[in-house]
Order: C-alpha cells, then structure tokens, then sequence
C-alpha cells in the first residue's frame, strides 16, 4: 500500500517545464495544453477581446484555472491588470520557481481553502527539517524541485458561512504556517478533510455545478468515490 501511494505521488511531483519558467507536473500539463487552445479562441474573439477575465477553479480546475492566467498574461493575451485568479480547493501546481515567477505575472490571486481540506495539501511539498523535532514542519523554501504552493492564501478555518472568520497568508513568506499549513491529517479528521475538499460555502461543488448552479439543490456529503473513501475513513477511526 505504501509503495503505491508513493509511486502515485510520484506521478504529481513537478516535472514538466512551463516555459521554462518553472514546473508543474506532467498531468496539469498534458490538460493545460489540451485546454488552452479553446480557451485562448475565447479570449481573443473579438466580442470579449476588451474585457478583464477573471479565472476560477476547483480542485483540479483550480490549477487549470492557475494556469490559464498565467498563460494568458504571457502570451499576451491580457496584460496583468487585466487578470484575476480565485481558486477553490487547488492542490500544489508547481515547483517553487514556478510558484514565485506565477506571483511575479500574476498579480491578483487568491487560493481559498476550507477547513482541513486534504487535497489542497497534495502533492506533499518537501519539509524543512531544519525545524526537527517539530511535529509541524513547514515546506522547506529552499526546495526547488518539490511542490510549492503560489500566491496568497484566505483560509476558512472553521466553517464557510457569511460570518465565518477568515485568515490571509499572503505568501510574502512563502508557504506560512499561519494559514491551513499548521493543519495535521489524522484518521480522526480525515472523512472532515475530504467533506472539507468537496464542500466550498455551503455548497458540495461538483453536484451544485451538475445541477446548472440550483440553489435549491439538496446535497448528499458521501456521494462519488470520495464518499464512499470519508464513509470508510469514519469507520475505521470509530474502530481504533
């Protein structure tokens, strides 16, 4: 089990160059570039060719999203005025260098995260074991080759209601421990940490977008292959 869990983080680690301004691994890559070109026709048609764009993703189109505006300003497209990022739930895109020069072209973003939320955690960026023995290791920022996170970051930590606190890292540090960083997964918070992944402001996304954005929509938390994953994760820390 261990040797497959690490060989499938093996296929997340960044190794992709993303014009050789960084890398990102070769799965967002491979979807970024097969993407993109439908995208761009958009950007530059001539009925939305003046207008600001904002980008927004989830999980996986979180990065897709992260991408495409980096994309965009490099190409041209828009300039970086022009530009803004707000994802949901992205995981770790790129390396450092990627994460610091997408910062540098990027001005506006912001990667929101929920609670424990388990997979904005992946791929596990490299520790900095200049902290030992500490049990919180923060991502080592003299890495270059181990996944990084980019830009700011609003953490909702306990709840995602109108009035819910939020904290804002934003990132002048690199990855900060003052943010969702300082969270440790367990089998005890796991099955949250997955609700906390599919679930952004109330809303389970992929069933809220499934359903054309209904606000009526009533949600199932252990639907999909991931609720059944938080269903066994209850289980089994109600059994130890």
């Amino acid at each position: 089990m261990s040797q497959f869990f690490f060989e499938t983080m093996s296929a997340f680690v960044p190794d992709t160059s993303f014009h050789g301004l960084g890398e990102i691994n070769a799965y967002f890559s491979m979807t970024h570039n097969f993407i993109w070109p439908e995208i761009h026709q958009i950007l530059i048609h001539s009925n939305y060719s003046n207008h600001d764009v904002i980008f927004t993703g989830h999980s996986l189109g979180g990065s897709l999203a992260a991408l495409s505006a980096f994309e965009t300003v490099l190409n041209g497209v828009r300039n970086s005025s022009q530009v803004k990022v707000v994802t949901l739930a992205e995981p770790r895109t790129g390396n450092l260098v990627f994460a610091k020069n997408f910062d540098r072209f990027v001005k506006y973003s912001f990667r929101i995260i929920n609670g424990v939320d388990v997979l904005a955690h992946l791929p596990p960026c490299h520790k900095d074991y200049r902290y030992w023995p500490r049990a919180d290791l923060p991502c080592d920022p003299r890495s270059r080759t181990g996944p990084y996170h980019h830009g700011v970051e609003v953490w909702y930590p306990h709840g995602m209601n109108e009035t819910a606190e939020y904290i804002v890292c934003n990132g002048s540090q690199g990855e900060e421990m003052f943010c969702s960083d300082r969270l440790h997964m367990t089998v005890a918070n796991l099955g949250k940490g997955i609700t906390d992944h599919r679930k952004y402001f109330g809303k389970m996304v992929t069933q809220y977008g499934m359903s054309n954005c209904d606000r009526n929509r009533t949600f199932d938390e252990n639907e999909g292959f991931l609720g059944k994953v938080k269903v066994i994760s209850e289980l089994i820390n109600k059994i130890i």
